[in-house]
């Protein structure tokens, strides 16, 4: 009985085989790739998420620095005033040692 026709079975179902192993590791590969991938689009939306907050941080330290501008303009506006009616015709040579002596009393 020859060989060959009982060996034909066996190299076919060899050859089903090895592409069927084939397509599985490629099909594996796909995946592992597709994995990495969705873990890039997850750090992106993290990154996305974290540069939300910081820019909604920034909006209120940039509100908070406006409302200290603005007092601060008031309060230097009001310090003018007090100067101008305590003067009465003088005006202090200097501030700073007005300041100082006021303090030592």
């Amino acid at each position: 009985m020859p060989i060959l026709p009982l060996l034909l079975p066996l190299l076919a179902a060899n050859t089903v085989m090895c592409r069927v192993a084939l397509s599985q590791k490629q099909l594996f590969n796909m995946l592992e790739i597709l994995s990495l991938r969705v873990e890039e689009l997850e750090q992106r939306d993290d990154l996305a998420e974290e540069v939300g907050k910081l820019g909604n941080k920034l909006e209120k330290l940039t509100e908070a620095a406006e409302t200290l501008g603005d007092k601060l303009a008031d309060g230097l506006d009001k310090i003018g005033e007090t100067l101008r009616e305590n003067a009465d015709g003088e005006t202090p040579t200097n501030i700073s040692e007005d300041c100082a002596q006021s303090q030592r009393q």
